[in-house]
């Protein structure tokens, strides 16, 4: 039944999947991991109460579970509850230091508080952990020492400010004027 319902979860059908893992947490109520695997499910749909719920109820089952941890922070990052989510970032990174995802979640996080200080350390631990990650280091280093700088802020409303993009456009001109792109003048 797990399997069937990781299966289904691969492929995005959530619903089909939310039933297997249903049926998982009614015959072994004290398995956290099925209430991990469901909220992860609702998580994945946006059904954020859900999903907080059943991370909440696999982590009182299994406390060490850092992926339970990450993934609730991602629901107060959704929901714009950032010191909730740097709290769940946090205990992840402490059961697991090497988690690269997490240290990157966290600097989005500090970065909306506008702690850049903080964003800039956590960043580092990403780019120490996986330097690899060109992509990353460009774009998000980028903005938040933009951010420091208080020259450009990241749109609060997606909404409202839809035709903003987040990052300066990509390419090798980015760099060269990411300063102008910056300080432009945007709708």
């Amino acid at each position: 039944m797990h399997n069937r319902a990781f299966s289904k979860t691969a492929v995005a059908d959530y619903d089909a999947a939310l039933v297997d893992y249903d049926e998982e947490v009614r015959l072994v109520p004290k398995r956290g991991y099925a209430y991990y695997n469901r909220g992860f499910v609702h998580l994945l749909r946006s059904d954020f109460a859900h999903a907080t719920d059943d991370l909440t109820t696999a982590l009182a089952l299994k406390p060490d579970l850092a992926d339970a941890y990450f993934n609730r922070g991602e629901v107060w990052r959704a929901v714009h509850d950032y010191p909730r989510a740097l709290d769940d970032f946090s205990e992840a990174l402490r059961l697991r230091p090497s988690f690269v995802l997490g240290y990157l979640r966290r600097t989005e996080c500090w970065q909306e508080l506008g702690d850049y200080e903080q964003a800039m350390a956590d960043f580092s631990d990403v780019i120490r952990l996986d330097p690899t990650r060109p992509a990353v280091s460009t774009s998000v280093g980028s903005r938040i020492s933009l951010s420091a700088n208080r020259t450009w802020r990241r749109p609060t409303s997606r909404k409202r400010c839809a035709s903003i993009p987040s990052t300066p456009p990509p390419g090798p001109v980015a760099a060269k004027h990411s300063r102008a792109w910056a300080t432009s003048t945007r709708p």
